[in-house]
């Protein structure tokens, strides 16, 4: 009970990465919180979701982090170091900012981030964008307070009584979206029909080569202009691609 009057500020740690479907959710979240509540994101030292952090202005901090996969006893040795080191490194993070609660998305860098809270007791929650849990959340699930999923169909992988469906979080700006403003920036005719090719934040290489072959485009380019979103793996040969075209 808070009996000094004066009004709470909440301390939430993040830990999520690897794909952007483990952090455009939770920067929708945080959206929505008080902007007075205090935050630190916490991924892998060279992950993608640095950039799209930094970029909404929330502070992060990188961590070792890596997988398990693969039957190599050298590289599941080496994972194993660099999640130990991971692990000290969250429990430093932890002691030093001292959150209310762990808010985890998924990614291999979330594993030392929970283990080292579990530890703190710090209440820890987790949202899966996904209606099959992957390797790294069905572990973790164990020790968290509560799972919020996106649809029902994915509280069939958890026990009873620990899911709560919430839906999808949605960033606001795509809510008040002007269509004309987009079709002008992006140099679009605003009478023709746009088709939006996108395979995830890091692209898909089947869906980018489907696109961008030769005989794809020569069906699609007289009825839609079209939008392909690569992601940076793919970003160099389907530009060229493009600069090959034909002037309209």
């Amino acid at each position: 009970m808070n009996l000094s009057g004066k009004k709470l500020i909440m301390r939430l740690m993040i830990s999520g990465g690897g794909t952007g479907g483990h952090v455009y959710p939770a920067l929708a979240v945080v959206q929505t919180l008080d902007p007075a509540a205090e935050i630190l994101w916490v991924g892998s030292v060279a992950g993608m979701e640095k950039s799209l952090v930094e970029r909404a202005d929330i502070p992060y901090q990188g961590i070792s982090a890596a997988g398990l996969r693969g039957k190599n006893p050298l590289k599941q040795m080496a994972g194993l170091l660099k999640l130990g080191q991971g692990y000290l490194q969250s429990r430093s993070l932890l002691n030093n900012f001292k959150p209310d609660v762990l808010f985890v998305t998924g990614g291999y860098v979330c594993a030392p981030m929970t283990l080292a809270a579990y530890r703190r007791k710090i209440p820890i929650l987790i949202y899966l964008p996904d209606i099959q849990p992957g390797q790294a959340i069905k572990f973790l699930s164990r020790y968290a307070a509560q799972v919020a999923v996106t649809a029902p169909p994915a509280q069939s992988y958890f026990p009873e009584g620990l899911t709560l469906v919430t839906g999808y979080p949605v960033r606001a700006d795509l809510y008040t979206a002007n269509a004309l403003a987009a079709r002008k920036r992006l140099n679009l005719d605003a009478d023709r029909p746009v088709l939006l090719v996108f395979g995830g934040s890091q692209g898909a290489r089947s869906i980018n080569r489907t696109v961008a072959a030769p005989e794809t485009l020569r069906r699609l380019l007289p009825q839609a202009q079209i939008i392909h979103v690569s992601g940076k793996l793919d970003a160099d040969w389907t530009q060229a691609a493009r600069e090959a075209l034909p002037e309209a």
